[in-house]
């Protein structure tokens, strides 16, 4: 299945999965969501789940470019944490050189697992002095699938 989903359960975390390549029209709608949710002016980290997508078509990329050009005085004023979970090295090692280039705007890391940008994102909320959803350090200690990331109210 080529989409992204974005999952809200366990605010102010948002996590957001990247499968195959996305149609042009999920990824605009995943632009748009963003916007959004960064539009409420609530500090969110977004932990980005990108083990199972495929590289961004040359459009998307620009899509992208322009988006985070449009929102780069929110992201650094909602400090709009990101990590980015990239499983494969030289995936990993190709988006580190492109960021070193074309940084994202905010503080944002890249690692090789969910339970590490699970543990970043943790981290950063009690840097700030927010409560760690429970959900959140459930998932960071020993899961690396969404499902445990979901609302424990739900």
């Amino acid at each position: 299945m080529n989409d992204i989903q974005i999952e809200l359960g366990c605010l102010p975390v948002v996590m957001v999965t990247l499968r195959g390549l996305a149609p042009d029209e999920a990824y605009q709608r995943y632009l748009r969501d963003m916007g959004e949710m960064m539009a409420t002016k609530q500090s969110l980290i977004a932990i980005v789940d990108g083990r199972q997508s495929e590289m961004n078509s040359p459009k998307h990329a620009r899509m992208q470019a322009t988006w985070l050009r449009e929102q780069r005085p929110a992201l650094e004023a909602l400090d709009f944490g990101t990590v980015l979970v990239i499983d494969r090295p030289i995936v990993r090692f190709s988006l580190s050189a492109m960021l070193a280039f074309a940084p994202i705007p905010g503080t944002y890391k890249v690692v090789s697992t969910l339970a590490d940008g699970a543990a970043w994102a943790a981290a950063r909320l009690r840097a700030r002095g927010r409560t760690v959803p429970p959900a959140l350090t459930r998932f960071a200690s020993s899961i690396d699938t969404m499902d445990s990331f979901k609302n424990d109210a739900a």
